[in-house]
């Protein structure tokens, strides 16, 4: 579907509209380009600063509850009680006394109070998760804290449904002689509380990594897993992108908190920041759109300016030029008066008009002539009763009507595997056909070569050929008669054998196109040839080729709905075949086939009126003969 704008005011509506809609994509592309490299550049900025907080929160944090573990490691009920024997009574003191502190701190996982021995004489906890009091970071941070340091550690807490990660913090003990007599550990789970509590002030979201794993995170309903492996998410110093529902920026570093034991792993902290929020910088955004918007406007008016003077005032100052010329070479062309206004040259345009018109009556004399030769060619082919002198009359008219450089015309009987009839034109310029016996030249026509079945009488046979004269029907009233002509001929009909045409008659192309026209009942044409060719590789398109035709169209000839031959039109030229042609052709066709029944027919009464003429002269013999014989006794009596 191909759309067209004629008139310069739609021309220009277009251009508008389409220099509006380039604008506008390209406000759209440019804007979203830098809003993007903007957001992703001050989320790369705001992430580094963001996890440098989170850090200090972190050690904020552990430290905090490093010096209020060291401020309950001086109660004095735990002082004066951790070096006496464990009792159940001692037990319960203790715990009391670590209450406080619990309620303190509620995310705490458990708090413990050993002796010097490593021996648990006191503890408070939160469920039963407190396998890590026998692990070996747990002996090392009690060791620790005997020798008077303050010291924490990330460790392990396994049991046969869950395995999690805590931080363990160790305060020394000392009694009244400022001796150590135990030590006090607080565990704090690193889960996703843990993470919410770094971040509470700041309300950021931070995601806690240990190893390549997820401890902990403030972002509970994102899976991270289905956009970005743990892996790469939990790799420290490394910008990642997260394309989700949603998209993050994330940036990890490492983090180790206040007199953290060396052998202890250090914990991974990933700050995770929203990318392309459109409330994050609002009053920057639309001052760069604004500043966008202007800078597009101003270059769809210098395009639509260029374009408008490229493809309207070019062409208007290029007809004002070549009516002056007019002007001055040809002073019939109408123009009077000429203006500088390049507008107003529209007017001058309509001189131009005589040459469309020009071709319009060329081509109208052209389908008047054909009209006329057809006409003509009708009235010759009425008048023409000899059945070669008809055939050459339709092939030689007929290239001279469509300017073509070689016609072939076929007629085939029922059943019948090669023509009966056959009849070639030539072009005088191009010469005949040197496949072709030689032909007769008509005047100003061309060369014509007609070649017919000789077995007998062309006219006395030819209906007997026909595939289109149709035989009768079943219960006519000639039925018996026919019957008894087939029983008096025992011979095979026509169509089963071969007419004796010359071979150098029969083209094998023209055979090739005669079938196929017949078979499809309707004009068949090739307009290139080559084309055809090389996209198909027809067997009958090489054979054109070959004999040097690059255009080609067959016309089937139909009688009462049946074939009954076909005419083929040949040239060393492409053509491009209109309605006019195909119009022009079946008209051919529909007369031919009246032409040549008649034809037929004619000579087929002439035929029998001459058999008549005989049977009666022989008549006549018989009846003088016996009057003769007669009459001779009666004299002599």
């Amino acid at each position: 579907m191909r759309f067209k704008v004629r008139s310069l005011g739609g021309k220009l509506i277009f251009i508008t509209g389409l220099t509006l809609l380039l604008c506008m994509i390209l406000f759209s592309a440019l804007s979203w380009g830098l809003l993007k490299f903007l957001s992703e550049r001050e989320a790369r900025s705001d992430a580094t600063t963001h996890l440098a907080s989170i850090k200090k929160s972190y050690q904020s944090q552990t430290t905090r509850l490093m010096l209020d573990l060291q401020q309950m490691a001086e109660n004095t009920d735990i002082t004066s009680t951790v070096s006496q024997p464990s009792t159940p009574s001692t037990g319960t003191l203790l715990r009391e006394a670590l209450f406080p502190f619990f309620m303190q701190h509620p995310n705490l996982l458990s708090a413990d109070i050993f002796n010097k021995h490593h021996q648990v004489v006191g503890k408070l906890e939160y469920g039963i998760n407190t396998s890590y009091l026998n692990s070996p970071t747990t002996d090392a941070l009690i060791d620790q804290a005997l020798q008077r340091k303050e010291i924490s550690g990330l460790q392990r807490s396994t049991t046969s449904s869950t395995s999690q990660w805590v931080l363990s913090s160790a305060v020394p003990i000392l009694d009244r002689k400022n001796i150590v007599s135990g030590v006090l550990i607080a565990a704090e789970p690193l889960n996703d509380n843990f993470a919410q509590s770094l971040v509470r002030k700041s309300g950021l979201d931070v995601v806690m990594c240990l190893g390549k794993h997820i401890l902990g995170t403030t972002m509970r309903s994102f899976s991270f897993n289905q956009y970005l492996p743990e892996a790469t998410l939990c790799a420290p110093s490394i910008f990642d992108r997260i394309d989700g529902p949603q998209h993050f920026l994330t940036l990890a570093g490492t983090v180790q908190a206040k007199n953290q034991w060396t052998n202890s792993p250090s914990l991974v902290l990933v700050d995770v920041e929203q990318l392309y929020s459109v409330n994050a910088h609002t009053a920057r955004d639309l001052e760069l759109l604004a500043a966008m918007g202007v800078f597009v406007f101003a270059l769809g008016v210098i395009a639509y300016a260029f374009i408008t003077r490229y493809f309207f005032l070019r062409p208007l100052r290029r007809l004002q030029a070549r009516m002056r010329s007019l002007m001055e070479n040809n002073a019939s062309t109408g123009v009077s008066t000429v203006k500088n206004d390049e507008l107003s040259m529209l007017v001058s345009s309509f001189n131009l008009l005589s040459d469309s018109l020009y071709v319009k009556e060329s081509e109208s004399l052209a389908m008047t002539m054909q009209m006329r030769d057809l006409l003509i060619m009708s009235d010759a082919l009425i008048s023409t009763l000899n059945l070669e002198h008809l055939l050459g009359e339709i092939v030689s008219r007929l290239g001279s009507i469509m300017q073509v450089k070689n016609v072939s015309l076929h007629l085939y009987g029922r059943e019948m595997i090669s023509p009966w009839a056959v009849a070639h034109w030539a072009d005088q310029a191009q010469g005949s056909d040197p496949l072709l016996p030689a032909s007769h030249m008509l005047p100003q026509q061309g060369a014509v070569t007609v070649h017919a079945d000789p077995d007998g009488d062309i006219t006395l046979a030819a209906t007997t050929k026909m595939a289109a004269i149709p035989g009768p029907r079943p219960g006519a009233s000639n039925g018996k008669r026919i019957g008894a002509a087939q029983r008096r001929q025992p011979t095979p009909s026509y169509g089963l054998r071969r007419p004796r045409i010359p071979r150098l008659a029969l083209r094998d192309l023209d055979m090739v196109l005669a079938r196929m026209a017949m078979q499809k009942q309707k004009i068949i044409y090739g307009e290139d040839i080559a084309t055809i060719y090389q996209e198909r590789g027809e067997a009958w398109s090489h054979m054109a080729l070959e004999a040097g035709y690059r255009y080609v169209i067959a016309v089937p000839l139909l009688l009462q709905e049946q074939p009954i031959g076909v005419f083929i039109l040949y040239d060393d030229k492409p053509h491009q075949v209109t309605n006019r042609d195909t119009f022009l052709l079946r008209t051919v066709s529909i007369q031919a086939t009246m032409a040549i029944q008649n034809a037929l027919l004619f000579a087929e009464v002439k035929d029998k009126n001459a058999a008549l003429e005989r049977v009666n002269h022989l008549k006549s013999q018989f009846l003088a003969t016996v009057t003769h014989e007669l009459r001779t006794p009666l004299h002599s009596i």
